[in-house]
Parts: C-alpha cells; structure tokens; sequence
C-alpha cells in the first residue's frame, strides 16, 4: 500500500521495485515482463492519460471504444518501457526532488545510460483517494501527453475514432512480430510513435 508515501517516494519506489525485478532477472523472461508491467499499472493511472491525450476527442468513443483505446495505449507503452528496461540498457535514475501543489506534484529525475548523454525526466503526479499516481511524463521539456495529444489530434481531423483503434491494434500486431534492438526501442519511446 503506497498511501502514506510522498510522491517522490512513490515514484523512487516504483523505480526501485523495476531495478530489482531486472537485477534478479536478467533475461526477458514473461515472469520478469509481468511484473514490471504490475509495478507501471501502479505508478501510472493510464485511464487519466489517455483522457488527456484524446482531450476533446475522448467523447467521440464510445465507453467500449475508450476502453479498448486505454488498453491498446497502456500495452503500447508498457511494451514500449518494457522492451527498452529489459534489453539490456544499463539505466541509472537519480531523483532530484518533488514540487507539490495540493494534489498535484512534479518529481524530478535524471536517467542515464551506459551510452549517450543523461536524460532529465519530470513526472507529473495527481493524488487520487490518497495515493499518488502518473497523469504526464516530460522527457528533455517534451510531454509524453501533449506529444500524443498531437498525433492523436492530427489522424481523428480524417478519420473515425474507429479507425483510431484499428491504427493502434495494427501498430501493436507489427511491434509484437518486430524485433528491435534497445538504442532502436529507445527512439521509438522518446519519438512517442503509436499510430
């Protein structure tokens, strides 16, 4: 239970639960991918930024549609995060610290990796019944949310949010017959590409 937890707690802990699962596992195995995808489910509230994303165009779903697009989007990123924790990248997180403003809060970190320069990243937190939780993730000043919002955005001015989702479940069916390597994976995640 992380209700007493600060946010900088939540999200120091959350990391340190992924390093471990990947340190007591080296290999890609199922096991280890469950229990990452476990730990992203708790730290981030996937339905909240979804919402987000879609922005005005969430009520064009309906509320079977806007649950297959929060599941689509919550396995594309968490495959995405996955693939690029478990192939191999030594990732480093230092936390720099919290900023808080009622139930909303930022937690600042810094990622490195054995190549390539430091990453500064920024999760942005709401409290919701008394735990924090992920609504936005800035990467280098860059929201993941407002990142999407745009692409999203730009395919729903020509096409039906039907054909969104079929966008989005062609996307997952290449990703599952591809393999990439991690530096590869890892522009895909930062160029947030999911149509």
């Amino acid at each position: 239970d992380d209700g007493g937890l600060r946010p900088v707690d939540s999200v120091r802990a959350s990391i340190a639960r992924v390093q471990e699962v990947v340190h007591s596992n080296r290999g890609g195995s199922e096991t280890t991918r469950s229990a990452i995808r476990e730990i992203a489910e708790r730290l981030f509230d996937f339905e909240a930024i979804s919402r987000r994303m879609l922005a005005r165009h969430w009520n064009d779903g309906s509320p079977e549609q806007q649950e297959e697009f929060v599941r689509l989007l919550t396995s594309f990123l968490g495959r995405t995060y996955l693939d690029v924790i478990v192939s191999g990248a030594s990732v480093r997180t230092t936390v720099d610290g919290q900023s808080i403003d009622g139930d909303y809060a930022r937690v600042r970190t810094r990622m490195s990796v054995d190549v390539g320069p430091e990453a500064s990243i920024e999760y942005c937190l709401v409290k919701r019944d008394e735990r924090w939780a992920v609504y936005d993730v800035v990467h280098e000043g860059a929201s993941l949310v407002a990142n999407y919002r745009s692409q999203f955005a730009s395919v729903l001015r020509t096409s039906s949010f039907a054909e969104l989702l079929e966008r989005m479940r062609n996307n997952e069916r290449e990703a599952r017959s591809r393999t990439e390597t991690g530096a590869a994976l890892g522009r895909r995640l930062l160029l947030f590409s999911v149509v």
